[in-house]
């Protein structure tokens, strides 16, 4: 998509930080570039208008999805530990922000006030139970499909998604493209969307 041309995914330099500090402390969508693409043509052949994203880290993704997409309702759910190292977290102006856990009492009733919403996005805390968790939080609250990052059988460092994304059962679209910004033929993360209702 054409306004994805001028954002930073994982590139070289972000590998490059994660190998060195074991995070990837960098103001960068934290995807790899074909694989957003390819989710936001999914996104837009399904007719997906309002999208949710937990875990914005510094907000490129949820920026430029909306950048090419213009949602109807987008909203956001982070703890913004980006900051800790930094980095800004950038938004669309229109995003209603929930600045706290996925996973507390005070973020389910922000949910139910927020009402449906077709996508919810989970790139957050990337072990089995709390993402597991976090699906069934956003599963019970109107959604139409819940998407994670890390399905890729060679992540690093996102060990819990692959084993519950395996488990979900239904309707699934995988997108799993190499890595080619940092020199690889496969996948690292990998985007799985999983149909809720």
């Amino acid at each position: 998509m054409s306004r994805f041309e001028s954002i930073k995914f994982w590139d070289q330099e972000v590998e490059d930080l994660f190998q060195e500090h074991g995070l990837p402390v960098c103001d960068a969508a934290l995807q790899i570039r074909e694989e957003a693409e390819t989710f936001a043509k999914w996104i837009s052949n399904n007719k997906i208008r309002s999208y949710l994203e937990i875990g914005v880290w510094t907000g490129k993704l949820i920026s430029a999805l909306d950048a090419n997409l213009n949602f109807e309702k987008l909203a956001a759910c982070d703890i913004k530990a980006s900051t800790a190292f930094g980095l800004p977290v950038n938004l669309p102006a229109k995003t209603n922000l929930f600045h706290g856990n996925c996973l507390s009492p005070i973020y389910v009733n922000w949910r139910n006030k927020l009402g449906p919403v077709d996508l919810v996005l989970i790139d957050a805390d990337h072990a089995y139970e709390t993402t597991l968790r976090t699906i069934q939080v956003n599963a019970a609250l109107k959604t139409k499909y819940i998407a994670l990052c890390g399905i890729s059988d060679k992540h690093r460092g996102i060990n819990g998604v692959l084993p519950l994304w395996k488990e979900l059962e239904g309707e699934k679209v995988e997108i799993v493209k190499p890595h080619s910004e940092i020199g690889l033929d496969y996948s690292t993360i990998g985007i799985g969307i999983w149909k809720v209702i």
